[in-house]
């Protein structure tokens, strides 16, 4: 895609759907989920499941079923995976559909089918009783943001004048508000605001409980800027040295 600063300049912005990586020209460029990553790392929660599962095969050995002993363990170690799948899973189908009901209601797209799971459809019930609640004029779904000062791309679920006011928003099915969330909704904030060459109003995180269905609507008013940028240096500095 070409992206058409308000200075005149063009950029264009490609991403690769399979590897989820993208391009400015021939360069890669981090993505703000890949950042964030790197500020509060995946791979300490496999090593810690890891060592829980090395702790049990080195302890069971009085049970009475020890033929049992290695399933039980790599239960243990792969137990925070498959729960992270089916819950993203639930999240990408919710994610999925209102993303369609976004497009629908821009009339770029066919109004989308309700999903069959229940947790699914808990999230987008309450998804729709925001919508109904709230002045939401909806502008974009699922654009792709790049950043020409800091040098960082992503794709933002939404972006909409509620009441109003230009905000950012970022959907999320999980179940409480994460802080690395608050840092990916003001570099979102960032990135649009040099794309579209006006002040961002407002950073909003909209949560939808993969399993209830229970909303929570929260806007982000402390600047997570900084902090972000303290992260994408790291990351700049670390591919660096490697």
């Amino acid at each position: 895609m070409i992206i058409k600063y308000p200075d005149g300049k063009d950029i264009e912005l490609i991403f690769d759907e399979k590897s989820h990586k993208y391009k400015v020209g021939e360069d890669f460029v981090p993505s703000v989920t890949k950042i964030i990553d790197n500020i509060v790392p995946v791979f300490l929660t496999r090593w810690a499941a890891k060592e829980g599962a090395v702790w049990f095969r080195n302890h069971v050995e009085s049970m009475v079923f020890p033929e049992d002993i290695e399933d039980m363990a790599m239960g243990i170690e792969m137990a925070h995976i498959n729960i992270s799948k089916a819950a993203l899973n639930i999240g990408k189908k919710v994610h999925n559909y209102i993303e369609e009901v976004i497009e629908w209601s821009l009339d770029s797209g066919d109004k989308p089918e309700m999903p069959e799971e229940e947790e699914a459809v808990n999230s987008i019930k309450a998804f729709g009783e925001w919508v109904k609640a709230n002045d939401v004029e909806w502008i974009s779904t699922e654009e792709r943001v790049y950043s020409r000062k800091y040098g960082f791309a992503g794709t933002v679920d939404a972006l909409a004048l509620i009441d109003d006011r230009f905000c950012v928003i970022d959907f999320k099915t999980s179940k409480q508000i994460y802080k690395s969330y608050k840092l990916q909704v003001y570099a979102y904030k960032q990135a649009v605001q040099e794309m579209y060459g006006k002040e961002v109003e407002g950073c909003w995180i909209l949560r939808f409980d993969k399993s209830t269905g229970k909303f929570q609507a929260r806007e982000i008013k402390e600047n997570y800027l900084p902090a972000f940028i303290k992260g994408l240096d790291f990351y700049n500095e670390y591919r660096r040295r490697r």
